[in-house]
């Protein structure tokens, strides 16, 4: 609404002055303008339809603009002199729009409201004096009314058809208009575009057509998918709805809009899997040469697509495959069995060969993707052309492998993969370009990866030696290599020759396992203890002690590799090059010696200084031990031993121009070690966190001894000092330190303990677990079980320790030092741990005959972590004691109340477990007598519940739950939690 007044002294007639609304993404060169001329209201009128004239109102349907748009532009193609940045003027019903630049509607940034008096135009006559013009005018409640909405409509169809037992057939559709959308979507959230889908997809069995005897599978899947969407607006004048820019247009232009207006995807496959010949005679022994040990398949995918930015998107994938499978029950030789009668030759006498392999597969895979875009040029000022961009990739994939029982204790796997690409020319392949293509793939293309795996397991027979059929070692030899292609942009460059990367390892793995059980029973006495059963008498006791340890399984496993880069031979077969035969059978099969010296003499190694990749050598090594030992019937006690160890060497090992020849820079070595241990000695010897420990002292004086071992080993040492350290060993020496670490909490003479940072005989863990105590009358008569648990566990670890460049030996023994005087580690680390666990210390699980149970367990555990940058220990020690109570009834009772007669026949469990810990962390420094708790707490946990069943499918639980803590630090508040409630479970099946 618009009123127009003339100010004070002045006069304004009607129409003089026009009101304007201009809308665009700015307010002078992309816009639209809507204007009008406005009537004056006379001075002193009250009526509202006078003040606020019919005639000055602006009710605009933004249509409108729309139909301005399209004049203009259909005067552009016209050739009429209206370039899009002088104002085109379209005027419809009297009312004047004006165009300028490309305004959007969907892209409104500004509003602009404001007053004109129009020049007068030479002739005219009339209302206008073509003088300037004062006025007072208001403009009032500009909004937006009268949504557009318009409804749409929505269908889908599906059919399926099953053509007898040969093939179905799927097809289904679906449209949607504009203006469609559920019942909750807003306007702004409903289509904006015409959208229609179709799809067929049939799954056929081909082999139908041949004869039933020939077992011949074909199945085929095709399937075809178009989508169309058009859309309510034109894209490349977003504010104008495409039907209107489609009338008037010729069949030519309406074409050529459609093509960029329209989202459009189609696609459509076929594709036959697993074509095979199926085997008629099932009892028939499978042989090399069956065809039914093949099989093919292939695949072909189209995908094309435009849209408003893409002119044409085409997606092309080919993929097909050749394999070969055969697999057999391979029978096995015996040459001596019916020679031979002893089983005293039983090795000689069982000794089994198989000419033929369990299984052998071969497969090739061919997959090739080819894609080609074309962007649309929307911008008719951009004279330079959008060139078409290609995706192209073609892998070839060969897959080998073979399994073989060679006798029954011997069998080799072997397994290998060879990943290589078909390199196509640029562009579209057409003409000469197909004929490259073609070639690059009879020769399967450029190889760009290759591994093999080879795995063998030999069963020794020591078992079938008389006498040592206890005895049984499992063993594993198993090599991996891998061979890759240098990055393809250096590969194209002349210049650069980085090489390719080889890499093996090698894993060895022996398993012996001793049933001494076995053992046992080969002597008489033995087996007569047993079978009398006097195993309580003295001389069954003695029985059970003598052959308490019932069995010892052992296991070691190492592996080592070696990654060698720069290597300049290719790979054709089993990781060989057929000219140069490097790198040799033992290094693809997983020999470790250094190939470094071989392979300079044979120059398969590049001298481009560009390369910069590390030669690397990795050892892990595992050893660990179980045994079983049983002293007295229903005392079981497991012990357990580990080490482990991990190496890993690197350097540079590169071309030098100045040196002309190859040197190793930087060479460089890290590793972990862990072992178990044995810390009990000490574990008792003091209140656990105190803050002035004896074993700390212990360590402190420890360190004096140890130097003066260490300097009297080592011959580049001179003497000892006024502390009474030996020359090279003062008390911060990494050896002094960890040597009197270990001495001290060990509980071992300094004088005489080991200098050695890593132990290398693992000493033995165990868990034990009694259950005989039922066996006692008195006790048999109440409990229904009592089990005792004890277990101890006790670790001690390096982690991460590396070698240093400026370690050097002279005489036997180390000679370089470090800025302090102290002769260097081997290996320089920051940190030592022993770990000691009682989990439990002592832990009783009982059951008495009533349904009552109970459990009790005391725990205890310590963390010493020495660092060796500053002689500081950390000591987390952790007290725990638990204890549960439950119990479970079927026929509960309430003792009062309400429901004192009520009976309930479901199952209910009571518990009750309480739990107490104390932890706390105390930080030893060296040479100051008093220690510094740093955190820690004491909690306590008391959590009583009850659980009843209704039925199967609900389950009701009351729990109370409350949690108190008080640290030992002020860092922390003390904290007390309390949960209760009750919870409701409902199994829905």
């Amino acid at each position: 609404f618009i009123h127009l007044e003339a100010l004070p002294n002045t006069t304004i007639n009607d129409n003089e002055l026009s009101a304007f609304l201009r809308i665009g993404t700015d307010n002078q060169d992309n816009y639209y303008e809507y204007s009008q001329p406005l009537k004056v209201t006379n001075p002193g009128t009250t009526d509202p339809y006078a003040i606020w004239p019919e005639q000055n109102r602006l009710d605009i349907e933004l249509e409108v603009f729309q139909n301005a748009k399209i004049a203009r532009n259909r005067a552009l193609l016209d050739g009429q002199p209206w370039p899009v940045n002088i104002p085109f003027e379209f005027v419809e019903n009297g009312r004047t729009i004006t165009i300028k630049g490309q305004p959007d509607m969907s892209k409104v940034r500004v509003y602009m409201l404001g007053i004109k008096n129009p020049l007068r135009r030479q002739g005219s006559t009339g209302e206008d004096d073509g003088l300037d013009k004062s006025a007072q005018v208001w403009f009032n409640e500009l909004r937006l009314t009268e949504f557009d909405e318009r409804g749409g409509w929505a269908a889908t169809a599906r059919m399926n058809a099953q053509l007898a037992d040969f093939a179905d057939v799927n097809i289904s559709g679906s449209k949607s208009t504009i203006g469609f959308g559920s019942l909750e979507k807003r306007v702004s959230e409903r289509n904006r575009a015409d959208n229609v889908f179709f799809d067929i997809s049939s799954s056929m069995e081909l082999g139908k057509f041949l004869p039933k005897k020939a077992a011949i599978k074909i199945p085929m899947f095709v399937s075809y998918s178009n989508q169309i969407s058009t859309p309510q607006y034109d894209p490349r004048t977003p504010d104008v709805e495409l039907k209107n820019a489609l009338d008037g247009a010729t069949r030519a232009e309406k074409k050529e809009i459609l093509n960029y207006a329209q989202d459009f995807t189609a696609r459509n496959s076929i594709s036959f899997t697993n074509v095979r010949k199926e085997r008629t005679d099932p009892e028939k022994t499978p042989k090399l040469w069956d065809i039914e040990n093949l099989n093919a398949s292939y695949a072909n995918t189209k995908f094309a697509h435009r849209d408003f930015i893409n002119q044409n998107s085409i997606q092309q994938t080919y993929r097909g495959s050749l394999a070969y499978n055969y697999a057999a029950q391979s029978r096995s030789y015996e040459p001596f069995n019916k020679i031979i009668k002893s089983n005293m030759l039983a090795l000689l006498k069982e000794f089994n060969f198989s000419l033929l392999p369990n299984s052998i597969n071969f497969r090739i895979d061919l997959d090739r993707y080819y894609s080609e875009n074309s962007l649309r040029n929307n911008d008719p000022n951009n004279a330079i052309p959008i060139n078409t961009t290609y995706n192209k990739n073609f892998l070839v994939t060969r897959v080998y492998g073979i399994s073989w029982n060679l006798t029954r204790s011997l069998t080799l796997d072997f397994d290998a993969t060879n990943y290589s690409i078909i390199d196509e020319p640029d562009g579209r392949i057409e003409g000469l370009k197909r004929d490259t293509l073609w070639q690059n793939l009879k020769r399967l293309g450029r190889t760009t990866d290759y591994s093999h795996n080879l795995n063998i397991t030999y069963n020794l027979p020591i078992n079938k030696i008389p006498g040592l059929d206890w005895l049984s070692v499992t063993t594993r030899y198993g090599t991996n290599f891998n061979w890759q292609t240098e990055p393809l942009s250096t590969l194209r460059d002349p210049l650069i020759d980085m090489g390719n990367t080889i890499q093996n390892s090698r894993i060895i793995q022996i398993n012996p396992n001793l049933n001494l059980s076995s053992l046992y029973n080969k002597f008489g006495f033995v087996r007569r203890a047993r079978d009398a059963g006097d195993k309580g008498s003295g001389a069954g006791f003695f029985v059970g002690l003598l052959t308490s340890v019932k069995n010892v399984v052992g296991s070691y496993v190492q592996n080592k590799g070696i990654f060698l880069p720069g290597y300049l031979p290719t790979t054709n077969y089993l990781g060989i090059d057929n000219i140069t035969g490097a790198p040799g059978l033992g290094f693809v099969f997983g020999s470790q010696r250094d190939i470094r010296n071989i392979a300079l003499n044979n120059a398969w190694i590049t001298s481009d200084t560009l390369q910069s990749q590390l030669y690397i050598n990795t050892l892990r090594e595992d050893l660990s031990f179980t045994s079983m030992v049983e002293p007295i019937r229903d005392l079981i006690i497991t012990l357990t031993a580990n080490k482990n160890r991990t190496l890993n060497y690197s350097t540079n090992f590169r071309y030098d121009t100045a040196l002309r020849g190859f040197e190793n820079l930087s060479p460089y070595t890290t590793g972990d070690y862990s072992v178990s241990f044995l810390s009990l000695g000490t574990a008792f010897s003091e209140k656990a966190g105190g803050t002035a420990s004896k074993l700390f002292s212990q360590f402190m004086i420890n360190r004096q001894v140890i130097s003066q071992r260490l300097g009297a080993s080592n011959s580049n040492s001179s003497g000892a000092n006024s502390s009474g350290y030996a020359d090279g060993y003062d008390k911060s020496s990494q050896d002094v330190v960890v040597s009197a670490f270990l001495a001290a909490y060990t509980g071992k003479d300094a004088s005489s303990s080991s200098l050695s940072s890593f132990p290398k005989i693992p000493l033995p863990n165990w868990r034990l677990n009694y259950r005989g105590l039922t066996r006692l009358g008195f006790l048999a008569e109440r409990f229904s079980s009592i089990d005792i648990r004890h277990s101890y566990r006790s670790v001690y670890s390096v982690n991460n320790f590396n070698s240093l460049l400026r370690y050097e030996e002279r005489n036997g023994a180390v000679s370089s030092r470090d800025v302090n005087g102290n002769f260097l580690p081997l290996y320089q680390y920051a940190q030592v741990t022993i770990a000691e666990q009682f989990s439990p210390l002592i832990g009783v699980d009982t059951r008495f005959k009533n349904n009552v149970s109970a459990n009790f367990e005391l725990g205890r555990s310590r963390l010493l972590g020495l660092s060796l940058s500053n002689s500081q220990l950390a000591q987390l020690s952790e007290n725990n004691m638990v204890f549960g109570l439950g119990y479970r009834t079927n026929k509960f009772r309430f003792p009062f109340g309400m429901f004192k007669q009520l009976k309930m026949d479901n199952n209910m469990d009571f518990k009750l477990d309480i739990a107490l810990r104390d932890n706390k962390t105390v930080i030893y420094r060296a040479d100051i007598a008093e220690a510094e708790v740093s955190s820690g707490a004491k909690n306590i946990t008391l959590r009583p519940s009850v659980d009843y069943v209704l039925n199967q499918r609900f389950n009701i639980r009351l729990f109370y739950d409350s949690n108190i803590t008080k640290p030992y630090t002020s860092q922390t508040f003390n904290t007390a939690f309390t949960n209760f409630g009750f919870s409701l479970r409902i199994t829905l099946n």
